[in-house]
């Protein structure tokens, strides 16, 4: 073995609870069994620096594999709170927005009356730098448990908008 102790503590691997990965992949099972395969779930994990995303897509094969975001989720590597958005709702893609350098001058009015020489060393001193973290929008619903988070996912599943989806891709199908 080794001369180090082991620092890790207790790793019980069978304790593990729910988790959302795995209520969305049930889901994406029972959409093939439900629509007898005219139409298929999949789930997709992405990673964002920080943020994993998990998207619940599903999948018209007889419509040249077309694919629709239904659900998308959004954590770190906690599970919880994760941020859930129904893309049934809203036809534009999520979009999540890289941090970005603002710089801020609080005397930009008075700019015009100096030299360029001037004004470079005058903003130099003055300008504010603040850099602004990884955002992501305003989530649908967002949960800090199992049970809210099916709570959620059942809402967004048996909506009249997602039932509107999957009727739309089974009858294009046929």
């Amino acid at each position: 073995m080794s001369d180090y102790d082991d620092l890790w503590g207790s790793v019980d691997r069978q304790s593990i609870d729910k988790f959302p990965l795995d209520l969305l992949k049930t889901q994406a099972v029972l959409l093939g069994e439900k629509t007898r395969d005219i139409l298929k779930g999949e789930v997709e994990t992405t990673t964002d620096e920080e943020v994993i995303y998990h998207t619940l897509y599903v999948i018209a094969p007889k419509i040249e594999n077309y694919r629709y975001a239904l659900i998308k989720t959004a954590s770190t590597s906690r599970p919880y709170p994760v941020f859930i958005y129904d893309n049934s709702q809203d036809e534009n893609a999520i979009k999540v927005k890289s941090p970005r350098k603002v710089v801020t001058n609080p005397f930009g009015m008075n700019s015009a009356i100096l030299s360029i020489a001037q004004m470079s060393s005058f903003l130099g001193s003055l300008e504010k730098v603040e850099y602004v973290g990884k955002t992501i929008p305003e989530p649908d619903h967002k949960a800090s448990n199992y049970a809210e988070f099916e709570l959620a996912i059942r809402k967004i599943l048996s909506s009249k908008e997602a039932m509107s989806v999957i009727h739309s891709l089974l009858a294009q199908s046929r």
